[in-house]
């Protein structure tokens, strides 16, 4: 065998094979043990709404999709009714399981995919993480893929295994939420939409993925409307402010549309009621119960939370791009500059917005920390090739 092809054996068919090893074991193991958070409940009565059923068809229908395909451990949190008035209520009472529902239905293109695996033959619970499982599976591919075209297999599987590990990429797809798949949207969307102004394919895979992230977490808009206008002016060159403009206007568009027939059609109770059910407590009950003061609530929960991150720095992942973009800053390009700062203000707003972070809240975030995580690391790897030592060590993985 030639020096040249086991080189090549070296730096790109072994990194590939041990990544490959990885990507498959973590995807397997997350499928044959899904967490079934509680959220399943809410998901699986929305794709059976979303089916035509409603009143007792829709409970008889939730409780016996839960009682199948919940696994022994779980069905106590899920299924047992005399756990609180708000999880008996749902468990018993048509009329208060129909009114969560548009708390869930926004998340139309998840809960469509839960529909169409359930037609092609599995339960709705194994749908619902089957669909965070390969959307986790899909990004870390495509991140595995993009990494290595540019910077070498051996960097781009170390960085898919750290990231992966680092943020707990597996925990977010055994959970039966839409966070993943929102994430994966979310996230080739805007790595298309910085080659946007160069590709028309481009532009039209942006819009296109945007408005489907925006589908699937309408809270995805936010994003959308921080991140576009910045990374089409941060790649714009040499071209006018008009093209810049029609270029953001021909993403951003599709993406308010949805947001907007979202909220005409889904009867979705708004950001109040969610606080409600966050910070106060859930309400069986929504339609007919007056929401208490959330705002005392909410400020005790952004507070508790700002106490928590001075006590802990480093525990919440949620500021560990803040870091990292404060690390890269002197070392990136101005364009990249600009990501970098979009991605911390969507951060801050976000929590302003809604104050929540740790472990279980992470997947909020997830979208912005792989992103402002990557361009921050990009600027530092685009550094560190410019030396002459930095040039053989990239070369060389």
């Amino acid at each position: 065998m030639s020096a040249n092809r086991t080189a090549r054996l070296f730096s790109v068919f072994v990194p590939a094979i041990v990544f490959a090893a990885v990507l498959v074991t973590s995807t397997v193991y997350s499928i044959r043990h899904p967490f079934q958070n509680f959220d399943v409940l809410g998901y699986v009565a929305a794709a059976l709404h979303m089916e035509g059923l409603r009143g007792t068809e829709l409970l008889e229908g939730t409780r016996t999709e839960l009682g199948e395909g919940i696994h022994e451990e779980r069905k106590r949190a899920l299924m047992v009714t005399g756990q609180s008035p708000y999880h008996k209520a749902l468990m018993s009472d048509p009329r208060a399981l129909e009114q969560q529902v548009p708390l869930y239905a926004p998340r139309v293109m998840y809960i469509g995919g839960i529909v169409a695996l359930h037609a092609l033959g599995l339960s709705r619970v194994e749908a619902s993480s089957l669909i965070s499982v390969l959307s986790v599976a899909a990004l870390a591919a495509l991140g595995w893929w993009y990494v290595a075209r540019r910077f070498g297999a051996w960097t781009a599987t170390f960085v898919a295994c750290a990231f992966g590990y680092g943020l707990r990429l597996d925990f977010l797809g055994e959970l039966s939420t839409a966070d993943a798949l929102g994430a994966l949207f979310a996230i080739v969307g805007s790595m298309a939409v910085l080659r946007a102004l160069e590709d028309k394919r481009a532009l039209a895979l942006g819009a296109a993925c945007l408005a489907f992230a925006v589908a699937t977490r309408h809270d995805l808009l936010l994003h959308c409307a921080l991140f576009v206008p910045v990374a089409l002016w941060s790649t714009r060159g040499a071209r006018s402010l008009k093209d810049t403009a029609i270029a953001a206007a021909i993403v951003l568009v599709p993406s308010a549309i949805v947001y907007a027939l979202l909220a005409v059609t889904t009867g979705w109770y708004g950001r109040e009621t969610v606080i409600a059910f966050s910070f106060v407590e859930p309400q069986p009950y929504p339609l007919e119960t007056p929401l208490p003061d959330v705002w005392p609530f909410f400020w005790d929960t952004f507070f508790m939370e700002l106490r928590e991150w001075r006590e802990h720095p480093l525990i919440q992942r949620e500021v560990w791009p803040i870091y990292a973009a404060i690390l890269a800053w002197w070392f990136a390009r101005p364009g990249a500059r600009a990501l970098l700062a979009v991605g911390v203000l969507e951060i801050v707003i976000r929590f302003c917005l809604f104050p929540v972070a740790g472990p279980g809240w992470q997947r909020l975030y997830m979208t912005t920390i792989v992103l402002t995580l990557w361009f921050a690391l990009e600027a530092l790897l685009e550094r560190a090739r410019a030396t002459e030592h930095g040039r053989k060590l990239l070369s060389s993985a």
